[in-house]
């Protein structure tokens, strides 16, 4: 029998995201480790061995490689690689979150994984096409204020204008999320809906049209809790880096080699990957919630297949 839920407001949401990461924290972290590894090993193989065999073709046929091998490996080989590691990546969160939403056992969906990636890539490319413009757009906006950077550069500190420098930012920054926000579901209602490509889109923003000042309040939010999760966990580990140093007496010479020292620079060495695996489901976790919290809101059966 399918549970019952209640419509969240904004703080319910936010409670709701943060129960269900907890729920499913290990095999999320699990999960994202295995996903990195298995991507990570395979970009670097595809990566070399086509580097190898470009360099050799150009031996072969006695031209340079300089400006060619590194532009076809970054377009044949790392964006492709990227977008299937987030696909399967943002697939399996999304599932795990979703068992952990209904309060069921959560295990990873090894048989259906597959199947779901590939709608999810759809909607990763469709999301590409929409945010190329945006992309263009600031670099466009960045090449025409190349003086002004210019000049900012060899301004007195004392005139310098951080405020509006810290204005500019904000800017962009809030502009993006606001951008990406009419797809901020997109993800959740191919693997959950069985809708492909810009389809997909259009079906998340049905979902969130009516509340998408509150959903965009709520994402930036969120990512600022990611930002501030991630920075206390490597910063727990800097910390005690440089207390082992301080309390010791250890003279700072580079790397420590022996003693507790060695433990403390592995851990701050590890920190960065333990975050990185730490916030990884995160956004598909927030996603989940919202995706099903709207259906709530449309009166919609929350009967989902993947």
């Amino acid at each position: 029998m399918l549970r019952e839920f209640a419509p969240m407001n904004a703080a319910e949401l936010f409670d709701r995201a943060v129960d269900v990461y907890k729920k499913s924290f290990w095999k999320q972290m699990v999960f994202a480790a295995i996903v990195s590894l298995i991507s990570f090993a395979a970009m670097m193989f595809a990566g070399v061995f086509l580097a190898m065999g470009l360099n050799f073709a150009a031996s072969a046929l006695f031209v340079g490689t300089e400006f060619v091998v590194f532009p076809v490996v970054i377009v044949l080989v790392l964006v492709p690689f990227f977008l299937l590691w987030q696909s399967f990546s943002n697939a399996g969160h999304v599932l795990l979150a979703k068992q952990a939403f209904y309060g069921h056992k959560v295990k990873v969906p090894h048989y259906e994984l597959p199947f779901v990636a590939l709608r999810v890539l759809t909607v990763l490319l469709a999301q590409t096409l929409l945010i190329l413009p945006f992309v263009v757009f600031l670099f466009l906006i960045a090449y025409l204020l190349i003086p002004f950077w210019e000049r900012l550069l060899f301004m007195p500190m004392t005139a310098f204008p951080v405020g509006s420098l810290v204005v500019f930012v904000l800017l962009i920054f809030v502009g993006f999320f606001a951008f990406t926000n009419v797809f901020a579901v997109a993800v959740a209602v191919a693997i959950f809906e069985k809708i492909f490509f810009f389809s997909a889109i259009r079906r998340a923003w049905e979902l969130i049209k009516g509340e998408f000042w509150k959903i965009l309040g709520v994402r930036i939010m969120w990512y600022l809790v990611i930002l501030a999760v991630s920075s206390a966990i490597q910063g727990v580990f800097l910390l005690a880096n440089e207390l082992w140093f301080v309390f010791s007496g250890t003279v700072r010479a580079g790397f420590p080699m022996y003693g507790p020292g060695v433990l403390f620079g592995v851990l701050a060495a590890v920190a960065p990957i333990f975050t990185s695996l730490a916030v990884a489901p995160m956004d598909g976790i927030l996603q989940t919630v919202i995706y099903f919290n709207q259906r709530i809101k449309k009166g919609e059966n929350l009967q989902v297949g993947v």
